[in-house]
């Protein structure tokens, strides 16, 4: 939907934020852990938008930030009271649009009904 390289999804508990889900580009990072961007949009509650991380107070040098140039994520809850992000990455520079925004957080809605629909069949 959105063109771009790597989606994440990471949710926050009680030992931290685990990432549970990275597409694209994103799954050869495996256990790099969860971008520090993430953790903030589940302890803050409140979308991110960052059009670009290279020098961003948030961005740390972990492996988790390596290759991500661009970050959105909105916060994602789950019905069980966990709480997480649904983020997607460029791997340059972006600015980000309105539309992008309201598209993650459609996505970050159907992540999150998903993921209920799960827990009640299981």
């Amino acid at each position: 939907v959105l063109r771009v390289p790597s989606p994440v999804v990471s949710l926050a508990g009680p030992g931290g934020a685990v990432v549970t889900s990275r597409g694209g580009e994103a799954e050869s990072l495996g256990d790099a852990g969860p971008l520090p961007f993430c953790r903030h949009v589940a302890a803050s509650g409140r979308p991110l938008v960052i059009d670009d991380t290279r020098g961003h107070p948030l961005a740390g040098d972990g492996p988790a930030v390596a290759g991500v140039g661009a970050y959105l994520g909105v916060p994602l809850a789950t019905d069980g009271g966990g709480r997480g992000a649904f983020a997607v990455t460029d791997t340059g520079p972006r600015a980000w649009a309105a539309a992008d925004v309201a598209a993650v957080t459609e996505l970050a809605a159907a992540a999150a009904a998903d993921a209920g629909l799960r827990a009640e069949l299981a």
